[in-house]
């Protein structure tokens, strides 16, 4: 889908601008990647990286997740971009309860945060992230969320997520 609903996804932006879009335009090989625009239509991936309210941007998409019980291997796997502020303006990745919902304008607990901070790079990189076999049996909410401060300096392109993928296994049977 074109939309981050019809791929079971919210989005959380705020009206400030360098809100998360949902299209192919900065695709790296799938059909769709979710990516950071300053346009009101998610026509390019850069950003503002300063506003006359003199705020720090902090949007989100997110879905719950169920991570199936006797699960010993979980596995996220993600493509991401981000040239950024080096420590300033960035992308993250978060595993919370699915009692925390991300709001505009508010970062997540670092104790939270399973991948991440990216910056640095404008094209495409792979990530695997082995996560908790403690999250089998457990329904988690996966956040990915873009920060940036409000000052001259940073690069585009803004951050962008594509060929997100969770895959898990039980152990092999011993006969």
């Amino acid at each position: 889908g074109t939309t981050f609903a019809a791929n079971g996804w919210t989005a959380v932006n705020s009206g400030s601008g360098n809100q998360w879009f949902c299209s192919n335009f900065v695709a790296s090989a799938g059909a769709q990647s979710a990516y950071v625009s300053s346009t009101a239509t998610g026509t390019s991936n850069n950003y503002s990286n300063w506003s006359f309210s003199n705020a720090t941007r902090v949007q989100h998409f997110y879905r719950n997740v169920n991570f199936p019980a006797g699960e010993t291997s979980i596995t996220l796997n993600f493509k991401w971009r981000c040239n950024g502020q080096s420590g300033s303006d960035d992308i993250k990745v978060f595993l919370v309860p699915t009692t925390t919902t991300p709001v505009a304008g508010t970062a997540l607990p670092g104790a939270n945060q399973v991948a991440g901070p990216y910056s640095g790079q404008s094209s495409y990189q792979t990530v695997s992230v082995t996560l908790s076999a403690a999250l089998a049996g457990t329904t988690q909410r996966l956040v990915f969320s873009w920060r940036n401060n409000n000052d001259f300096s940073g690069s585009n392109p803004a951050g962008s997520f594509d060929e997100i993928s969770l895959t898990s296994c039980t152990p092999p049977s011993v006969s």
